[in-house]
């Protein structure tokens, strides 16, 4: 409910999807940047380029249909850390100093997004707790989220010092 009038599902789940495309966009963005790849070789420019224009084709694809073209976004949302991932090896074995806390950043977004999944999937029985507290701590696609999303902005902003330090000197 927003405002005291319940929305429907028409409109919330494509500002749901809109808002998704977004997140996956910026963090692209924020991985091009922090992994300095504009001065990089150019097929990863490259590859950041597709991934980037993959990813806002998917959001008006979801945007304009979530219920019959989301999917591609579903797979962005997987997709683009897992690339990502490969970008940021390649330069962590260059030496790029915030290389290391971008690969921890995109190794808890994924591995959260992995769990969450796999638990929406499969569903913990909740017939079997004991009390309220075992209902909390029975939701690991809630953790999962938490920790994708708390362990991805840690690393992030210990990337972004590590950059900004090494601009300084």
């Amino acid at each position: 409910q927003i405002f005291g009038s319940t929305l429907p599902v028409t409109v919330l789940m494509r500002a749901a999807d809109f808002w998704a495309a977004l997140a996956v966009f910026a963090n692209i963005q924020y991985c091009r940047i922090l992994l300095e790849i504009d001065a990089d070789a150019r097929w990863r420019r490259g590859l950041l380029s597709a991934l980037s224009a993959a990813t806002l084709a998917a959001g008006v694809l979801a945007v304009f249909d979530p219920w019959n073209w989301a999917e591609p976004l579903h797979l962005a949302y997987f997709g683009s850390p897992i690339v990502l991932l490969g970008v940021c090896l390649l330069k962590l074995r260059e030496g790029l100093p915030q290389a290391g806390p971008i690969l921890g950043s995109l190794l808890s977004l994924t591995l959260g997004l992995f769990v969450a999944y796999y638990f929406f999937n499969n569903p913990i029985p909740i017939a079997t707790a004991e009390s309220a507290f075992d209902l909390v701590l029975a939701q690991p696609t809630d953790w999962a989220f938490y920790f994708a999303i708390l362990g991805e902005v840690a690393f992030m902003a210990l990337a972004i010092s590590i950059m900004v330090k090494s601009i300084r000197v």
